[in-house]
């Protein structure tokens, strides 16, 4: 890590177990399959609200990231290319998160039918409805979200984007190869990975 900058804290395999648990019995419908997501495929935030269906194979088991939620003064939420070029590209989903995925799904495509909305469109996998209309939850607002049901579990208090780097810790802990948590993360060098 580069001298001057923050660590940022890590979940050990016991303390995500215990994480994943309370997000399975949280009231909120998207916490489970929000922190699911975020801690096995070390996608960014704004990766995370621009997500659509349309980027997600549930039964070939991966997902594209080809885009990023960004909310803006100027223009409001506005969907752009990601971070780099490397940024692009496609992570494979575990069973756990393919499984959460599937569950989310349905129940989304149960509340557009009693709401009165078909399951077509460009439709993003973190809706919220507002204004008699479905959009994607605002990068905000699912960092805010996280960050109150962390505070009522019995884990370090870590930040949404500490997932990211609780995703990539557990993958080298368990053997992966660097340059293939390089790749999953996003990063235009392995350097970046061993820095961080």
């Amino acid at each position: 890590m580069k001298p001057g900058k923050a660590e940022i804290e890590c979940l050990d395999d016991e303390q995500t177990r215990t994480m994943l648990k309370a997000a399975s019995e949280s009231r909120s419908p998207v916490m489970y399959p929000l922190v699911v997501l975020a801690v096995t495929s070390a996608m960014r935030r704004g990766e995370i609200a621009g997500l659509q269906w349309k980027d997600v194979d549930l039964d070939s088991g991966f997902l594209r990231v080809r885009s990023t939620l960004e909310d803006t003064k100027e223009h409001g939420l506005v969907l752009k290319d990601p971070k780099t070029e490397t940024s692009k590209r496609k992570v494979h989903l575990p069973a756990l998160t393919v499984a959460a995925l599937q569950a989310h799904k349905a129940e989304q495509n149960a509340l557009r039918l009693r709401l009165g909305f078909g399951n077509g469109g460009d439709r993003y996998v973190f809706e919220t409805f507002q204004d008699d209309k479905f959009g994607p939850m605002k990068p905000r607002t699912i960092t805010k979200a996280f960050g109150a049901f962390i505070a009522g579990v019995d884990v370090p208090r870590i930040t949404l984007h500490g997932l990211r780097h609780t995703a990539a810790t557990s993958a080298i802990r368990a053997g992966e190869n660097i340059v293939a948590v390089s790749k999953r993360l996003g990063h235009a060098q392995v350097s970046i990975t061993l820095d961080i």
